[in-house]
Formats: structure tokens, C-alpha cells, sequence
């Protein structure tokens, strides 16, 4: 009895990770409702402008964009949200209304890259210059670390619905073994 338990645990336990990876795929493809609450990342810039006055004492207003559908990375002006995902990153003015940017396997994450590359050429001078020698800026390694995340995501989404087909394969077959022996049995041993 404790093998069909620890059989149906896995089992269970293989299709809840199935589950949860599929969201995550899924997650940067569909902009609906739940799914675009899903990201691997979010950035939230939304006081962006409030701190480089409070720093430099002068007024920093049009720093943010007011059209939600403006392409990303054309110095279009700042988003208050950024939500980065598996495959694509996007760009929001609130929680519904924003874009997102081309989706391309292995997306990396480069939060710095996308942030400035939406400000005016002034605004990301002063940005360069604050976070100059950061790890947020070096948007090469944090690129390279999960473009590897990715493939082992991907990796472990399919090894988990190889696990979760196996192991239900198997407690058919079981099942199956078990309802013959018990035919067998009352062919044998049942009234004649």
C-alpha cells in the first residue's frame, strides 16, 4: 500500500509542477487578465521622477509617457511599471493599460537596457551617472545568467511532463494488473 502512495504523491506533486511551469510559460504570451500579472521580474519606476527632483531640485515632469501603446525602447518616455517574462518584457502606465516588446526565446533580463532606452537622451545621462558601476547596470551578466535560466526552465517543464506521463502510465498499468489478477482469481477460485 505505502508504494501506490508514494506513486500517487509524485504523481500528484509532478502534474502541480507542470502546472506551475505552464503558467509561467504562458505567462508574457497572453496580455489577458491573469497572465499578464505573471512575470519573472517586475520594475517598478513609478517614483522615478519624484526622487531626481527631490535630488536635483528641479522639476522632472516629462519623464513619463502618457500613451500606453508607444513602442518600447524609441525614447518614447518611461512606463511606470516594467514586468520582464520568459519570453518578452513589458511596459505598463498602470496595472491594464500598457505594451509589450517582441517575444524571442530566451529573453534576457536587462532591466537597465529597457528602462533607459525608453527615457529622453538627457533623462538616461543622469541615470547612467547615478547607478554608474552598479549591478543593475551591467546588463550583460544578468542577460547571460538568464538566458541559462530559461533553458533550464524549459528543460524542467519538459522533465516534469515526461515525470507526470510516466507515473500515470504507470498506476494505469497497475490498475489494469491489479482488475486482471482479480479476474484471474475469481476464474480460479469462483463458483463454477
Amino acid at each position: 500500500m505505502r508504494g501506490e502512495v508514494c506513486v500517487s504523491a509524485a504523481t500528484l506533486l509532478s502534474l502541480a509542477a507542470l502546472l506551475l511551469m505552464i503558467f509561467v510559460h504562458v505567462g508574457q504570451i497572453n496580455t489577458s487578465t491573469v497572465p499578464r500579472n505573471i512575470a519573472m521580474a517586475r520594475v517598478n519606476v513609478s517614483q522615478y521622477s519624484s526622487a531626481l527632483e527631490l535630488s536635483f531640485t528641479d522639476p522632472f515632469s516629462s519623464i513619463y509617457t502618457t500613451n500606453a501603446s508607444a513602442p518600447l525602447g524609441v525614447q518614447a518616455g518611461l512606463r511606470y511599471f516594467y514586468d520582464f517574462g520568459l519570453y518578452s518584457y513589458c511596459a505598463y502606465l498602470n496595472n491594464s493599460q500598457g505594451t509589450c516588446s517582441n517575444m524571442t526565446v530566451g529573453n534576457q533580463y536587462r532591466p537597465y537596457d529597457a528602462i533607459t532606452s525608453d527615457m529622453a537622451a538627457n533623462y538616461s545621462r543622469i541615470t547612467q551617472a547615478l547607478v554608474q558601476g552598479t549591478a543593475f547596470m551591467d546588463s550583460s551578466s544578468l542577460g547571460s545568467a538568464t538566458k541559462a535560466a530559461y533553458w533550464m526552465l524549459l528543460l524542467g517543464t519538459v522533465c516534469a511532463l515526461l515525470a507526470a506521463l510516466t507515473l500515470v502510465f504507470i498506476l494505469l498499468q497497475k490498475s489494469r494488473l491489479t482488475f486482471s489478477s482479480f479476474s484471474l482469481l475469481e476464474r480460479v477460485y469462483g463458483p463454477s
